[in-house]
């Protein structure tokens, strides 16, 4: 068992947290970046910390 869970927000949730900070981005935008931040913090997590 990983010591480390990545718990994904929805899309609409993620969209609302940008708009709300700022950030003048499409829900399409949105979408990908968080879909790029998810896939970066499971890379970083397998890398260093043996995550599977």
């Amino acid at each position: 068992m990983n010591e480390f869970e990545i718990k994904k927000i929805s899309y609409d949730e993620a969209f609302d947290r940008m708009k709300k900070a700022g950030m003048d981005i499409t829900y399409e935008e949105a979408v990908l970046i968080l879909d790029f931040l998810h896939g970066l913090t499971y890379l970083v997590l397998k890398k260093h910390f043996k995550f599977k």
